[in-house]
């Protein structure tokens, strides 16, 4: 199933990126899993180590470490299904759309579009030396009215999709407008 059929993109609309979050936003959750299982192998360890002190004498080395091994899968699991959910979160930009797809859990997930007419400003911000380093950054984008303002976190080269984005919203409001006389031309 392509993307224009799960968004329910219109037929003439064109896609002219889909842009995913930035990998390096992946690191925390890197780190995150490497501190749990770290801690628990420490923790297995001490058990193993201490299990009269601890009151476990009557379980085999085995049976330790089978029940730590469970929770260090589970805890695998769980930092694959955060990544999951990081990559499922994306902006795409149509010749008409710009959507944003924000999935905050396993089912939990908002589509947000909003009609290029609608957009004010986009900026790009890139803060810190790692950001600069890896080219990523946040693109937000502020829209007429009460609508809400769309905010991308991790966006791969901030400022090239910011340009794109504002390429796009010239484009179509110079194609809702149709072409210009000169001014001061007459008959």
């Amino acid at each position: 199933m392509s993307l224009q059929d799960i968004l329910d993109i219109d037929p003439n609309e064109k896609i002219i990126f889909n842009e995913k979050r930035h990998p390096i936003g992946m690191i925390e959750i890197f780190l995150g899993a490497f501190a749990a299982i770290a801690m628990l192998l420490g923790a297995m360890y001490f058990v193993i180590n201490k299990k009269a002190d601890v009151g476990l004498e009557d379980f085999g080395n085995g049976i330790i470490m089978l029940v730590f091994g469970a929770v260090i899968v589970f805890i695998f699991a769980i930092a694959a299904i955060a990544i999951k959910i990081y990559r499922t979160n994306q902006l795409v930009l149509t010749n008409e759309n710009i959507l944003q797809i924000l999935q905050f859990g396993l089912f939990n997930r908002q589509i947000s579009q909003l009609n290029l007419a609608k957009i004010q400003d986009v900026s790009a911000d890139k803060v810190g030396i790692l950001a600069s380093m890896f080219s990523y950054g946040t693109v937000e984008i502020e829209t007429a009215g009460e609508a809400a303002n769309f905010r991308f976190t991790y966006a791969r080269n901030p400022d090239r999709l910011s340009k794109q984005i504002i390429e796009a919203h010239e484009q179509y409001v110079h194609n809702r407008q149709g072409p210009q006389s000169p001014s001061g031309a007459g008959i």
